[in-house]
C-alpha cells in the first residue's frame, strides 16, 4: 500500500510538471519517512511478541510448578513458590528449576545479605558450599559456659556487671568488641551511671595469660580494680587457621620461622637451611617436642614447647576456670553472630539494643585505637576465607599436621567441636631433599 500510495504521488508531480525543485524532492522524502515508519513499527511489534512469549513461558513454568508441588507440606518450598510467584527468584541457568526451588539458599549468602553486601554473580562463585562449613565446624554455634550465668548474675549486682573480652592473638577479640559493643548493653548500669558495662578487655589483659587475673591490671579505669566483677568472655579459634594466622602477624610471639616454611612445627629443610636447627641432637630434640615459641607478656615471657601446645595451655586456663565465664568459637562469631551475641548479652543480664536489627560489622575490626594496624579483612573475606575448606591447612605440610594431631588436647577439641585435620593429601615439600634458595 505504501508502494501505491508513493506511485500516485510521483502521478501527480508528473501532471503538475516541471515545478520547483522542492515539488521534486518531497515525493522521495516521504518515501523514506514511510520506510522508516514502517521498520520502527515491526521492531516495536517484535520487542512486544518477545516479552509476551518471555511472560507466558514464565507463566507456564510456573503452573506446571504450583501443578507438581502445590500440595507439598515442606515450609521451605511454599516460600520458594510465593517467590517465585511474585518473581523475586532468580533461576540459575545451568540448573533444573526444581532443583533450585528445592535447594536452601546458602546461609553465608544470608549473612551477607544481612550485612548489607551486594551479592554480585563473582562473589557467588567465590562462596563455599555449606557444606563444607558442617564438616569443619557443624551447623549450630557453641557457647560455653552459659549454665553459669544465673551464678554470676546472683554474685554481682546488675549495675556493677561488667564483659570484658580475652583470647589469644589474632583470634578475633576486636571483632567481639565491636559485636558486643555495637548490640548489646546493661540497662541497670546505664541508669546509675550512664555506662553500657562493655569492655573491650579484661581487667588483667585480653590477650594475657590467666594466671595475670589479679597480678596485672593492663587499664587505668577504677573499675578494673573491681575484677571479680567482670565476665570474661573469651574468644577460640580453630587450632589450624590460628597457627596460620600467627605466621601472618606475630604480635608478641617470638620464635625462629621463615615464610617458606610456616606454620613450622617440626623442623625439615627449610629450617635446616636458615640455621634454625644446630645439629642432629638439636633436630631429633625437635622433632620430638616442636619448634618452642615464646609470647613476652607485660609481667613476663611465656615459652611453650610448639604451638600447638600454646593454643593448649592458654586456651585450656580457661576452660579450665573456676569462676564464670564464657567461651565462643570464632568462626561461630562470623556464622552465628545475632545468636552467640545474645547468648553472651543475656548472660550477664543484658538487653540487645535492636531485636529485629541486629548491627553487623561489615570493615575491619581491628584499629589503631586498640594498638593494631587496620590490615584485618572485613567480614566478606574473613567469610571467603575461613568457610573455605582449603584454607584449614594452607601452608601446613603433611609432618606439621601429623605433629599437630598428636599434640593438641583431644578433649579440647571436642568440647569446641574442632574436628582434627586429617593430613591424607598433603605432601612434605622439602623433607626428603635440600632445600635451596632461588637465586
Amino acid at each position: 500500500m505504501l508502494s501505491e500510495k508513493g506511485s500516485r504521488v510521483d502521478n501527480s508531480v508528473e501532471k503538475r510538471g516541471n515545478g520547483a525543485l522542492s515539488d521534486k524532492i518531497l515525493p522521495n522524502a516521504g518515501k523514506s519517512k514511510g520506510k522508516n515508519m514502517f521498520f520502527i513499527l515491526a521492531l516495536i511489534m517484535f520487542v512486544a511478541l518477545m516479552q509476551l512469549i518471555q511472560k507466558y513461558y514464565h507463566i507456564e513454568k510456573y503452573l506446571k510448578f504450583h501443578k507438581s508441588y502445590a500440595n507439598s507440606n515442606d515450609n521451605l518450598m511454599k516460600a520458594n513458590l510465593r517467590k517465585f510467584k511474585a518473581g523475586t527468584m532468580v533461576v540459575n541457568r545451568t540448573s533444573t528449576f526444581k532443583e533450585v526451588v528445592k535447594a536452601p539458599k546458602n546461609p553465608i549468602v544470608v549473612i551477607l545479605e544481612k550485612s548489607g553486601i551486594s551479592i554480585t554473580p563473582e562473589l557467588l562463585n567465590k562462596i563455599s558450599p555449606f557444606s563444607q562449613v558442617q564438616q569443619m565446624y557443624g551447623d549450630k554455634p557453641i557457647v560455653l559456659g552459659l549454665e553459669r550465668c544465673q551464678e554470676y548474675r546472683q554474685k554481682v549486682d546488675a549495675a556493677d556487671r561488667l564483659v570484658g573480652v580475652a583470647g589469644m592473638f589474632n583470634t578475633g577479640t576486636n571483632l567481639l568488641y565491636d559485636y558486643l559493643n555495637k548490640n548489646c548493653n546493661n540497662p541497670a548500669r546505664h541508669a546509675k551511671y550512664g555506662l553500657e558495662g562493655i569492655r573491650w578487655q579484661v581487667p588483667w589483659g585480653k590477650h594475657s595469660p590467666l594466671s595475670y587475673r589479679g597480678r596485672n591490671f593492663a587499664d587505668k579505669d577504677p573499675w578494673a580494680k573491681n575484677y571479680t566483677g567482670f565476665l570474661p568472655v573469651v574468644i577460640i579459634k580453630d587450632p589450624y587457621t590460628w597457627m596460620h594466622s600467627l605466621c601472618r602477624n606475630r604480635y608478641a610471639a617470638d620464635w625462629e620461622f621463615t615464610m617458606e616454611h610456616c606454620p613450622n612445627l617440626i623442623p625439615n629443610s627449610v629450617d635446616k637451611y636458615y640455621g634454625f636447627v644446630k645439629d642432629e641432637e638439636h633436630e631429633k630434640h625437635l622433632t620430638q617436642h616442636g619448634i618452642p615459641l615464646k609470647f613476652e607478656y607485660r609481667l613476663d615471657t611465656v615459652e611453650y614447647s610448639n604451638m600447638a601446645e600454646a593454643w593448649n595451655t592458654w586456651n585450656g586456663d580457661y576452660l579450665n576456670a573456676e569462676f564464670p565465664r564464657l567461651i565462643l568459637r570464632f568462626e561461630d562469631l562470623m556464622l552465628h553472630a545475632k545468636s552467640v551475641i545474645t547468648d553472651i548479652c543475656h548472660c550477664f543480664g543484658g538487653t540487645l539494643d535492636d531485636e529485629t536489627n541486629f548491627h553487623y560489622i561489615t570493615g575491619s575490626a581491628k584499629s589503631e585505637q586498640h594498638g593494631h594496624a587496620n590490615f584485618t579483612a572485613g567480614l566478606k573475606d574473613a567469610l571467603l576465607h575461613y568457610t573455605n575448606s582449603s584454607n584449614r591447612l594452607k601452608a601446613f605440610t603433611k609432618d606439621d599436621v601429623i605433629f599437630a594431631n598428636t599434640k593438641l588436647n583431644v578433649t579440647m577439641m571436642k568440647m569446641l567441636s574442632y574436628s582434627l585435620a586429617s593430613a591424607e593429601n598433603l605432601d612434605n615439600p622439602w623433607s626428603t631433599k635440600s632445600f635451596h634458595r632461588s637465586p
